[in-house]
């Protein structure tokens, strides 16, 4: 899950909650066997050679999963869309959702998605956002609320799926050069003006459904 703000200049600035795997209780590590705490330099040296031994070989060696963009490639600073939204009232329904496609544009910007359109209209629904995501066309249904105990992306049920893959086949049929198109859902909880926590669920328009 990331968490967002929004800046004062009028932007949106974006942190990232990093999560892992494991708990760490503090800088000294308490040795299992006895109690005793193990010195801090050996602690650090422990980690460096765990580091090494995790570390590819060389650089050809990492490779990106298919479809996923390396996180926050690019610098916030340089967001090329002007999205003031700081006179916005979350309690107001319609602006909380401007706030919550404002919040996934550049969340997806940030992530090395290009935005291509906003607001793609189609017989059966509306796509929020039209990306790519290294070549492949994402539509992008964004689902806001407010507070932190919804669940935004509950609100996309089977018959919304059904929908969703229509749009599919409508974007094909629009755009000739486009050769692979998936659905993505974001959702948003905006838990306090200038604070939103997302979560990114990739393909969700499966044809198998």
């Amino acid at each position: 899950m990331d968490t967002y703000g929004m800046g004062t200049g009028g932007t949106l600035a974006v942190a990232q909650e990093e999560q892992t795997s494991r708990q760490t209780t503090g800088e000294t590590v308490a040795c299992e066997s006895s109690g005793d705490e193990q010195p801090a330099e050996e602690v650090e040296e422990e980690r460096e050679d765990e580091a090494a031994d995790d570390a590819p070989e060389a650089e050809g060696d990492v490779v990106p999963l298919p479809g996923c963009a390396p996180a926050f490639v690019r610098d916030p600073e340089d967001y090329p869309f002007d999205e003031d939204i700081r006179h916005l009232d979350i309690d107001n329904p319609h602006e909380l959702g401007i706030i919550g496609e404002a919040v996934a544009r550049k969340y997806l910007w940030m992530r090395g998605y290009d935005i291509v359109e906003r607001n793609w209209r189609t017989p059966y629904g509306e796509a929020d956002v039209v990306a790519r995501d290294h070549g492949q066309v994402v539509l992008v249904e964004v689902k806001t609320r407010r507070g932190e105990e919804a669940c935004p992306e509950e609100a996309v049920d089977a018959a919304k799926l059904s929908r969703y893959r229509k749009m599919v086949l409508q974007y094909l049929r629009e755009h000739l050069d486009a050769t692979s198109v998936r659905v993505d859902v974001l959702g948003i909880n905006v838990t306090m003006p200038g604070k939103a926590h997302l979560r990114h669920i990739v393909g969700v328009s499966g044809w198998d459904d």
